[in-house]
Parts: structure tokens; C-alpha cells; sequence
């Protein structure tokens, strides 16, 4: 996977970072989505002292230029569903809810959720 890190700083404290990389295109991919190819962010950090300033929108708009001249069309991002100031986040990028995945804990040793 071709992969790439984008840094924010202010000043020269690091404040931010937006992971991401181009995947490769599953069979199985390709009967959900059709061809095309599509870029995954990884990881999306920002210091809290330094969030409500755009970092993280600035940051996540540099990977989607990064990942546009790569070739890709389509871009992904996994969030947790209990993450709702992420999900918002996302939301106000663009983003749209594609697939999500339902568990259950179950037996003795299966992880426990706490509310």
C-alpha cells in the first residue's frame, strides 16, 4: 500500500496528524462498490488545545489532494460508532455512511461494552 503522513504544526509544536494510504481493491470490494480506487485515512489526531481552529479539516483536505493525485476516487475513514463528535466531524466533510458493523458480546471471555 502506498501510504503517507501529514503533519500540522504551530509554530514547531506538532499538533496534528492525518494518516492514510491507498488500498488495494478486493474482489469482494469491487461487487459493493464497483471498480475504483480508493484511499483509507488511517488515523486523525489533533491536539486538543489546538481543535475548533480547522486543523483537522485542513489536514484531512491535504491527505484527499494527496490521495486525488494518486489516483484514487473514492476516500474511506472507520469510525466508532459511540464516537459521535467524530461521526459529526465526517459528516461535515462529506462523508457518508456506507456499511456498518453490529457485535455482540458473547461467552464468558467475549469483551465487554460499557455504556
Amino acid at each position: 500500500n502506498e501510504g503517507s503522513l501529514q503533519l500540522a504544526f504551530s509554530g514547531e509544536t506538532l499538533v496534528g496528524l492525518v494518516a492514510g494510504v491507498v488500498e488495494q481493491q478486493s474482489a469482494q470490494n469491487r461487487v459493493e462498490l464497483g471498480p475504483c480506487r480508493a484511499g483509507r485515512v488511517l488515523e486523525v489526531y489533533v491536539e486538543p488545545s489546538a481543535r475548533g481552529r480547522r486543523v483537522g479539516e485542513q489536514l484531512m483536505a491535504r491527505m484527499e489532494q494527496l490521495l486525488i493525485e494518486r489516483g484514487c476516487d473514492l476516500l474511506k475513514v472507520e469510525v466508532f460508532a459511540l464516537n459521535g463528535e467524530a461521526h459529526r466531524f465526517y459528516h461535515r466533510l462529506g462523508f457518508q455512511d456506507w456499511m456498518v458493523d453490529l457485535f455482540k458480546p458473547i461467552g464468558e471471555a467475549g469483551p465487554k461494552r460499557t455504556p
